[in-house]
């Protein structure tokens, strides 16, 4: 997971882990807007050093995550914008120095586009709305990238410039016709499988979601709350598991203040 390969199950595991630290501030307020609870989460980080790492290293970023993936699959240029805006202190200050640098040249340039090309990616177009709103080079990792590394691709062929090139040339033809002859197959198998539902909400999926967000919960129930400023001692950070206290030197929980100042 703390590799980067597998996105789905990188966000379906922050997200979970954040609802579950979430889950009861959000059953004892009563938020009508996010706002109101990013004004809950401001309250109880002022209370304890330990609350506000967890709040702005873990469940701001991964409401950050939710919403730059919303701004995405929705085509919302301008959420595109400003969730990436609120993403860069956490680059300055996790020392992704690439990032960091060419994020914030990215931030503007897009923010001054030409306005016929602005005009494009505000009705949704700087996505591949075909490909249920995927960035583009997500798309090109799920399609041209995943077909060079299977069965049939680049891996252990050949290094050769002129042969990669003239494979990666021909690679959108062969998978038209590849595809036409499994389509030709299924006619004649009839074993065309239709999807009626997305696999997220098949009843696995569900049944495997309710398992862990209980495994998730009864881990943290033998822990200390790590938003509960009443359960941490002192003014320290404090490893809400084994109990133990960080040395006074550690700022991790000022990490966004530390990106800010980059």
């Amino acid at each position: 997971m703390l590799n980067g390969k597998k996105f789905p199950q990188n966000v379906r595991a922050l997200r979970m882990m954040a609802e579950e630290v979430l889950r009861s501030v959000i059953t004892d307020g009563h938020f009508q807007k996010a706002d109101d609870l990013m004004r809950a989460l401001d309250q109880i980080a002022s209370q304890s050093r330990t609350a506000k790492l967890w709040i702005e290293v873990l469940v701001k970023p991964v409401l950050l995550m939710m919403s730059y993936i919303r701004a995405e699959r929705e085509g919302d240029w301008l959420l595109h914008l400003t969730t990436f805006r609120k993403m860069l202190p956490y680059y300055f200050a996790a020392g992704h120095v690439n990032y960091a640098r060419y994020g914030l040249y990215y931030l503007r340039s897009m923010e001054k586009l030409p306005p016929h090309v602005q005009s494009h990616f505000l009705q949704g177009q700087h996505i591949r709305g075909i490909w249920n709103g995927l960035w583009s080079d997500q798309f090109i990792e799920s399609t041209l990238m995943r077909y060079g590394h299977s069965a049939g691709g680049i891996i252990g062929i050949t290094l050769k410039p002129e042969a990669l090139k003239i494979w990666a040339l021909s690679r959108h033809i062969c998978c038209k016709i590849e595809s036409d002859m499994k389509e030709m197959e299924e006619e004649e198998t009839n074993t065309t499988k239709v999807h009626l539902y997305h696999k997220e909400e098949a009843k696995a999926r569900v049944i495997a979601d309710a398992k862990d967000r209980d495994g998730l919960r009864q881990k943290l129930d033998t822990c200390l709350h790590p938003l509960d400023p009443n359960e941490h001692p002192g003014e320290s950070i404090v490893n809400i598991t084994s109990g133990k206290i960080a040395p006074p030197t550690v700022n991790v929980d000022s990490a966004v203040k530390i990106g800010r100042q980059c």
